[in-house]
């Protein structure tokens, strides 16, 4: 569904925490990666961090000069995990 429209993208971004958890095996960094490319630089980009966030990826504001140019970065794991 994240590799459809934006409308495809809001509903499974609804649904995902409570499919997902807890993350079948070997899939955290796969799922990550797919939610992170999907809504990066879109109007819901931040929803999915705080989503992320919640399901226990590892979500971090960095960079900028008196708050100029501060980007977010998710790490997405390894599929070790």
């Amino acid at each position: 569904m994240f590799g459809l429209n934006q409308q495809a993208k809001e509903h499974a971004l609804d649904y995902v925490e409570r499919l997902c958890l807890p993350f079948p095996p070997k899939t955290k960094k796969r799922l990550g990666d797919v939610i992170v490319g999907a809504t990066r630089g879109t109007s819901i980009e931040k929803r999915s961090q705080d989503k992320m966030k919640a399901m226990g990826y590892s979500v971090k504001k960095t960079g900028g000069f008196l708050g100029l140019g501060k980007t977010t970065l998710v790490d997405t794991g390894s599929d070790e995990d």
